[in-house]
């Protein structure tokens, strides 16, 4: 936000402004939100925050009418409840991105992340909640892509076991003694839907090397309801990581030994690159969820 980094160089300062003339969007409780779906306008000395749909106005209207052509089709084929959950979720994603009202805007995206969490099909739509366009407001990014399930054999009961009994192992190990986190823990773990997946289509080419892997959504109040779905492309990291050049600074600096080392997992050891894989990076996204309450996420972005 070039408008707000160079009027406040301090971010304590731009956040502490935004708070003082209402320029954020609250949650249906009331509270402020911890990201926003919308943009902060200035005319004169004039500071306004309008909803995505008031701002991109000719935009929505396109939009809206390609959700209502894709939905009429849509519903022709779909038979099965897994079908079905995805014309629930496209027609609540219609209406959260065609909400010009500030007060509903994080009500009728909180309802449409509710929908996503019901589609569990191996053709995944990567919904709209992650990134942030700015350290100031969150504004969600309106980017998007479609993952579809890839061929793997990954245990994701075992693993999903693994995690619980990690946690239990840590929150007995540190002496924490708090049992509704504990069980809050445990109850988000086992709602949590695991997918081992690969990119199918996304907007934007610059999105292509940042398939890693994914927890989302980041709305603690929909996820302390419906869970959370990780998102890991191992095949597709892996064939990424094969096809890097070898650069002249990683010789600068790491031993030569160290990178022979690295090189001959990744080219001659599949299973045991895929293995640290699912340690540092599945298990990093699992570890996201580990001590985290509805207010989590609030209370670090104050700090």
């Amino acid at each position: 936000n070039k408008i707000l980094s160079t009027q406040f160089p301090n971010l304590d300062d731009a956040m502490e402004f935004l708070r003082k003339n209402h320029l954020y969007q609250k949650t249906p409780e009331g509270e402020i939100c911890e990201r926003s779906y919308g943009v902060l306008v200035r005319i004169g000395n004039l500071w306004k925050f309008v909803p995505y749909a008031r701002f991109f106005e000719n935009e929505i209207l396109k939009l809206e009418f390609a959700f209502e052509n894709m939905i009429d089709q849509l519903k022709i084929f779909a038979s099965s409840k897994e079908e079905k959950a995805y014309i629930e979720y496209f027609e609540k994603l219609k209406l959260a991105f065609c909400e010009k009202d500030e007060d509903r805007v994080i009500k009728a995206w909180q309802e449409a992340e509710f929908a996503w969490m019901k589609v569990k099909s191996p053709l995944q739509v990567g919904h709209p909640l992650e990134y942030y366009e700015d350290n100031y407001t969150h504004a969600v990014a309106l980017e998007w892509d479609i993952r579809i399930e890839d061929e793997n054999d990954f245990d994701v009961l075992k693993f999903g076991s693994e995690i619980k009994e990690s946690f239990e192992h840590v929150y007995k190990n540190i002496g924490l003694e708090d049992c509704e986190l504990e069980k809050e823990v445990l109850s988000n773990i086992e709602k949590t839907q695991l997918y081992i997946c690969t990119p199918m289509i996304f907007y934007g080419a610059e999105l292509k090397g940042l398939f890693s892997a994914q927890v989302v959504p980041n709305d603690e109040f929909v996820s302390s309801k419906a869970g959370k779905k990780i998102f890991a492309f191992i095949n597709f990291v892996y064939e990424n990581a094969k096809t890097k050049p070898f650069m002249k600074i990683s010789s600068e600096v790491f031993d030569k030994e160290f990178l022979d080392f690295g090189r001959n997992i990744l080219f001659y050891q599949e299973k045991i690159w895929k293995r640290v894989y699912e340690v540092s990076t599945i298990g990093h996204e699992f570890g996201h969820i580990f001590f985290i309450a509805n207010d989590t996420e609030k209370t670090m972005n104050q700090s």
